[in-house]
C-alpha cells in the first residue's frame, strides 16, 4: 500500500483552524503533510486544486489523491484509528 499524507488548510481569521492545527501537530507526528494558511503562496492554487471551499479542512492523500476529508477532530480521530497504522 502507498504511503498516505495529508493537508491541512488554515485561514488567520479561523476560529476553528488553532484547534485542528495543534490536534495535526500532535497526531499526525508519523504522516507527512503540509499545514497551508492563507498567507502560503500556494495556499490558493492548492485550495483550487482539491476545491476547497471552507477551513479548517484536513485532506488525508495516497498518491497525491484525495481519499478521506473531514473539518472535525473527532471525524479524523476516527479516521486515522481506523485507517492509518499505529
Amino acid at each position: 500500500m502507498s504511503e498516505i499524507t495529508y493537508l491541512l488548510f488554515t485561514t488567520t481569521t479561523c476560529p476553528k483552524c488553532p484547534a485542528m492545527k495543534a490536534w495535526v501537530a500532535e497526531h499526525l507526528l508519523n504522516i507527512q503533510g503540509e499545514i497551508l494558511d492563507n498567507t502560503a503562496a500556494n495556499f490558493f492554487e492548492t485550495a483550487q486544486t482539491f476545491d476547497i471551499t471552507a477551513a479548517p479542512l484536513l485532506l488525508f492523500l495516497r498518491e497525491g489523491k484525495e481519499i478521506f476529508r473531514t473539518d472535525d477532530i473527532g471525524v479524523a480521530e476516527r479516521y486515522i484509528s481506523e485507517h492509518l497504522p499505529a
